[in-house]
């Protein structure tokens, strides 16, 4: 059941049309110098994910290595899921990035092309380190397009220390001009299927997947 939200995600983003994607092998390498740059420079953990191949590249700064993550100059993995990192966050904030995130995403899709690069969302949430321990991450996530592709191609996903007072629900900010924007709690619900969001409630409830399938008259799958 917990894998719900993320497929919810991983469907509105491989659903955008493709066909008029046409950026080059050098476009990449430069989101991902980007990505290096704030690893070794910020000390940020960061994630590029190349949405359309379903591949992501990852580089570990300091930060990574305060919680206990390895590090190396680049490891590229066959999915946009971190699946190792993603683990370490809290459930509650995990299921509340994923929502934020396909928020943000069609926040970031209304606007032309030539714009979106300049914003960007950020929250606060908790990652476990080796020992068990939860640490306060200030979480940004920015979206990006070749500059003649409708579709969001690429996503970067930064992690580093709290050094200043982030709201939880997260927030969008215009990196140009410093405004920022709180995204209508409501168009969460949107996000997801009536279906999904009883599934949801359920789970909050603690009910466990052979009582969640009972009570909706729905496949334990």
């Amino acid at each position: 059941m917990k894998e719900v939200l993320p497929k919810k995600v991983s469907k509105e983003l491989m659903a955008q049309d493709f066909t008029q994607t046409a950026y080059l092998a050098l476009e990449i390498e430069k989101y991902k110098s980007i990505a290096q740059h704030y690893a070794e420079l910020e000390c940020q953990l960061a994630i590029l994910s190349d949405i359309r191949r379903d591949v992501s590249y990852i580089y570990y700064g300091n930060f990574a290595r305060q919680i206990g993550l390895h590090s190396c100059e680049e490891e590229v993995i066959s999915s946009i899921w971190e699946k190792d990192i993603l683990e370490r966050i809290h459930p509650d904030d995990l299921q509340r990035k994923y929502i934020q995130e396909l928020n943000f995403f069609k926040f970031v899709k209304q606007h032309p092309v030539s714009l979106r690069q300049k914003y960007y969302h950020e929250s606060q949430l908790r990652m476990r380190d080796n020992y068990g321990h939860y640490h306060s991450v200030h979480h940004r996530m920015f979206y990006a397009s070749s500059e003649t592709d409708k579709s969001i191609s690429l996503a970067l996903c930064l992690y580093g220390p709290l050094v200043y007072d982030v709201p939880t629900q997260g927030r969008a900010v215009d990196a140009a001009t410093g405004t920022i924007m709180f995204l209508n709690e409501n168009q969460e619900i949107k996000v997801l299927t009536k279906r999904e969001t009883q599934v949801l409630r359920l789970i909050e409830q603690g009910a466990n997947s052979k009582q969640i399938a009972e009570t909706l008259s729905i496949s334990v799958h």
